[in-house]
């Protein structure tokens, strides 16, 4: 049953707050708020990797505001330990769940000089690397997550940093690099969880899919989240529509994106979508993907991922070319070539290569960009 829930006037918290430091009770109210928000975010973490992933994903976006005002009280009352124990519990969050502010709070904290000495530097440092991998800053997430290896004093620590190493280094295309880091990062830990995956992305994208069907049956073998499940079935679904297996590489893409959706992992059901579009599209199945296309635009555009967006604006472009609209699919390509925090090599990150076109037209802005984008879907639905 949904419980009533309560917010309070600004007026009567500060009242409140007031009557509480003239009693000299602030600092136990305090305590007993970061403690009740440390224990969420520990239980969140460790719920995250079982069955009952999707109850934790809820308890989360339910006390958001919460742990909101619990984070601030630690940053303002210069509690790092808390601080720590908040960003390092709700790392999940930052990884699957597109909770931009939580992403901002793990990039703060990197900043903080007194974190130098942390004995758990390494876990918010690997931590802020995947936030800034996520808002397309490659450069600072790879320098993150170095440091963050270098303070590293125990296996998680490493772990944490590994993993933004590989998707850094995935985006990139340094497909070597990527299997090192996920097979170092897998080695170091009971439960691999995706880092077996993106190893099998890369040896699939290099070509290897034999190699990359046995990394991700590896990976799923230890699965029990929703979101690893998954998380497999959409590597799956890579390798199939790699392979030209269209029929299944659909399947896995649809259980990829319900799975995903169960648990509240936004960005994988993202990516997977990506995929799935490109599936559907080269099936000829084009008002369905030029409407998919639409939605996941906004998505990524909404959430601040340009990584994940140039990949889908290549494939959209591939999709007009072959609809004869060359001139929008000239300039996505274009502005994608010259967009710093694009995938490199001219490949997308569901995997598929795409042609591009050398145009010596200035590059537009993303705003507009995104314009010709969404001009383009809407012309070529209305022509049908």
């Amino acid at each position: 049953m949904p419980r009533t829930r309560y917010r309070m006037l600004e007026t009567l918290r500060a009242f409140g707050l007031d009557r509480l430091a003239t009693a000299g009770e602030d600092d136990a109210a305090a305590g007993r708020m970061l403690g009740w928000a440390i224990g969420l975010s520990a239980w969140v973490e460790a719920t995250m990797t079982t069955v009952r992933e999707p109850e934790a994903d809820a308890a989360l976006r339910r006390e958001l505001a919460n742990l909101r005002a619990a984070w601030r009280l630690a940053r303002s009352r210069g509690s790092l330990d808390d601080a720590v124990a908040l960003v390092t519990g709700l790392s999940d969050a930052v990884t699957h769940r597109d909770l931009i502010e939580i992403r901002g709070w793990a990039e703060e904290l990197a900043d903080d000089p007194a974190l130098v000495t942390h004995p758990r530097a390494a876990a918010v440092l690997g931590t802020a690397a995947e936030a800034a991998y996520h808002r397309g800053d490659h450069p600072r997430a790879d320098r993150l997550a170095r440091a963050g290896l270098e303070r590293a004093t125990d296996d998680a620590g490493s772990v944490y940093c590994l993993l933004p190493l590989s998707v850094v280094a995935l985006a990139r295309g340094a497909y070597a690099d990527v299997v090192e880091h996920c097979l170092a990062a897998a080695a170091l830990t009971t439960q691999p969880r995706e880092s077996l995956g993106i190893a099998a992305l890369a040896r699939a994208y290099a070509g290897d899919l034999d190699q990359a069907r046995t990394l991700n049956d590896r990976g799923l073998a230890g699965a029990v989240s929703p979101t690893m499940l998954a998380w497999g079935a959409y590597v799956a679904g890579e390798i199939d529509s790699l392979a030209g297996h269209r029929e299944p590489a659909e399947q896995h893409y649809v259980r990829a994106v319900d799975l995903a959706r169960s648990s509240g992992a936004t960005f994988l059901v993202g990516v997977a979508t990506v995929g799935l579009l490109a599936v559907r599209a080269a099936a000829g199945r084009v008002q369905d993907s030029l409407r998919g296309y639409r939605q996941v635009i906004d998505y990524f555009a909404r959430t601040g991922n340009w990584t994940h967006l140039w990949a889908t604006l290549r494939n959209l472009a591939d999709l007009l070319r072959r609809l004869g609209d060359h001139g929008p699919a000239t300039i996505l390509d274009a502005a994608a070539d010259q967009a710093p925090d694009a995938p490199a090599v001219n490949r997308s990150l569901d995997g598929r290569a795409n042609p591009s076109i050398v145009s010596t037209a200035p590059v537009p802005s993303r705003a507009e960009v995104l314009a010709v984008a969404r001009q383009a879907i809407e012309q070529n639905l209305i022509r049908g």
